[in-house]
């Protein structure tokens, strides 16, 4: 009983649980995420994101956010997530950030070249495991991410 409330007192004092959930470490090239998937057997969680996007602002605001979901992503996954905002419609965006884009929408085939996809594949890059392109909460993602480490899982629009 003594040893809960301290537990509690010490969670309190450090703003909450959220600061202790593992964050995922966030991978911006598609060559070292897969290269990471290949050598540690988990699977790639590609999100493709922008920053003018409204699904995106829901994800990273709500869904990632989520203690399951980050746990889940830091512990099982390599996540890797390629930036949109530069280069969607631009006269001259930044080559560096256009080549990365081009090769992730290639191998990833996203619902959309625009952002606010996520996508799941094995460890080889290659086959698909879970699909999303639309604004989902953090269970949702936590239940959908669980079962995807074992096979394919449904899409979601």
């Amino acid at each position: 009983m003594l040893r809960a409330a301290i537990v509690a007192l010490a969670l309190v004092s450090l703003g909450g649980c959220k600061e202790l959930a593992p964050k995922p470490r966030w991978h911006t090239k598609v060559a070292t995420a897969c290269a990471e998937a290949a050598t540690s057997g988990k699977p790639v969680f590609f999100f493709l994101r922008a920053d003018w996007d409204i699904v995106t602002a829901h994800l990273e605001s709500g869904a990632f956010e989520d203690l399951d979901v980050r746990s889940i992503l830091a512990r099982n996954y390599v996540a890797l997530h390629v930036d949109r905002s530069n280069t969607y419609m631009s006269t001259s965006p930044p080559a560096d950030e256009e080549r990365e884009v081009e090769v992730a929408t290639s191998m990833f085939h996203p619902y959309m070249s625009k952002g606010g996809t996520i996508v799941v594949m094995a460890s080889d890059c290659k086959t698909e495991r879970y699909r999303s392109g639309g604004a989902i909460d953090g269970p949702k993602l936590a239940a959908d991410l669980r079962a995807a480490m074992d096979g394919p899982v449904p899409t979601r629009p």
